[in-house]
């Protein structure tokens, strides 16, 4: 009969998937609200900032800031990069669905860049 189980060394780490890219959108949270047949208080709203050297690559601009989202997040609004000399700071707004009954912990999402 064979080992089914492996040892410790032998299991590969899992890797953390960012957050999906077709989530991340540009509309406004209300108007993704009405979109969904919901209402703006359902959710809980978290910033989510990166800050960047604009030569690094788009792709890797993109998986950064997918990477700062909370997995609990159902979606992201108002996704705006701003360009300014040789920066890059891309925002959004993670909506966070609210369930009274549990309190959830939040994880850091970037926060304010310090000047």
């Amino acid at each position: 009969m064979t080992n089914v189980y492996r040892k410790p060394g032998e299991v590969e780490k899992e890797e953390k998937q960012p957050f999906p890219l077709e989530k991340i959108l540009t509309v406004s949270p209300r108007d993704y609200c009405e979109s969904v047949g919901k209402k703006l208080s359902d959710y809980e709203m978290r910033g989510v900032h990166c800050l960047f050297n604009n030569r690094d690559e788009t792709r890797q601009v993109y998986r950064a800031f997918a990477e700062k989202v909370p997995l609990i997040a159902e979606v992201i609004v108002g996704y705006t990069i701003v360009a300014a000399h040789h920066w890059e700071y891309v925002i959004g707004t993670a909506l966070i669905p609210r369930y009274p009954e549990q309190e959830i912990e939040l994880p850091d999402t970037g926060g304010p860049v310090p000047i």
